[in-house]
């Protein structure tokens, strides 16, 4: 009787052990289901979130240049015909413009790093001649036959491109997207930099350099010294020595009192006491040129314009919360009448 008793407890005890463990293995998967769900709201919230940064982040980018923009059509519109010189003060309060206190309080957790660079004042490649790339080439500190070889495939990639855009009635190469400007005017024959990536002798840093972070550190590329928009004329107001030493007309001596003209007396660019040639005759009358009577100053009109049509901007965004980052990289036209015209567009999260 005993036995049986006893039998019967653990059969018991047995039953309540299997059941406690099946609600044990119910809970617990309960419980791993409902973490699950958890991580999965959790993980959304924070793609959610990100996706809302990630879209202030373009705003903002896409506010500052529409700001930008609008500077520049300002100044036109405002007749202070000076500032269709560009310089180096002009730009940077076309940026300080686009950073007013509307900005500043709608994204104040953004930061910014904003660049305009002055494409007129570059030698067009579609235009210039094989020797005057080559000395600027030179210049940079190529050797001479690497300098000459490196000239005559840059001109005859970019004539090809040239005709192969003439004949089709397009672009003359594979450009990322491109976008319309803010002002919806048409789009004009474009070529991306890049594409003279395709010569082998050349390479990402030797074209574009190191580029400009938030460290304000950069290696220059070539293409400070190259455009591949333009109509031949350069614009001495920010022309680089080695581009205005191959203007026809213009000695080293020229080069250098243009440059220390246009610095001011603290020879610092982007100061106050910038000089901004705003028209022709001023070069006339600087005592390197004044000299000659005229003779060197008439073969340098031929090729130079104190006025600028072509700017790449440069916008790098970063949310300092998130770490997400964003950049827009685009070329414009601004015409005489000051309309904007957007001839190519590039913007990608880094």
């Amino acid at each position: 009787m005993i036995f049986f008793a006893s039998k019967r407890h653990y059969v018991q005890r047995g039953k309540k052990g299997i059941i406690l463990l099946s609600v044990s293995w119910c809970v617990l998967i309960l419980s791993l289901a409902l973490l699950s769900q958890f991580r999965s709201i959790e993980f959304n919230f924070q793609r959610e979130k990100l996706s809302k940064d990630d879209f202030r982040l373009r705003m903002a980018a896409k506010s500052i240049l529409n700001q930008i923009e609008a500077s520049m059509q300002q100044e036109v519109e405002g007749g202070k015909n000076e500032y269709d010189a560009y310089s180096d003060a002009w730009g940077w309060q076309c940026i300080q413009d686009a950073f007013g206190n509307d900005i500043r309080v709608a994204y104040p957790n953004i930061e910014f790093n904003v660049s305009i660079e002055d494409e007129d004042s570059k030698i067009p490649l579609r235009t210039a001649d094989i020797s005057q790339i080559a000395q600027a080439l030179e210049y940079l500190g190529w050797p001479k036959l690497e300098a000459t070889d490196l000239a005559t495939a840059m001109k005859e990639l970019t004539s090809k491109a040239s005709e192969s855009a003439g004949a089709e009635g397009g672009q003359s190469a594979p450009s990322s997207q491109e976008g319309q400007s803010s002002q919806g005017k048409e789009k004009q024959s474009y070529m991306d930099p890049r594409y003279l990536l395709s010569l082998s002798s050349l390479t990402p840093e030797i074209l574009f350099g190191n580029d400009v972070d938030f460290s304000g550190q950069q290696t220059p590329g070539i293409l400070r010294c190259f455009t591949l928009v333009g109509d031949g004329k350069i614009n001495p107001n920010l022309a680089p020595l080695e581009v205005l030493r191959t203007v026809s007309g213009v000695s080293r001596v020229i080069a250098e009192e243009i440059i220390s003209k246009r610095t001011g007396p603290d020879d610092i660019a982007g100061t106050d006491d910038d000089f901004i040639f705003g028209k022709m005759e001023n070069l006339q009358n600087l005592g390197s040129v004044s000299k000659f009577h005229g003779f060197e100053y008439a073969k340098m009109a031929k090729y130079m314009r104190v006025t600028s049509q072509h700017f790449n901007i440069k916008i790098f965004a970063v949310n300092k919360d998130s770490g997400l980052v964003f950049r827009i990289q685009t070329c414009i036209e601004r015409t005489d009448k000051g309309d904007i015209r957007t001839l190519s567009w590039i913007e990608d999260n880094g």
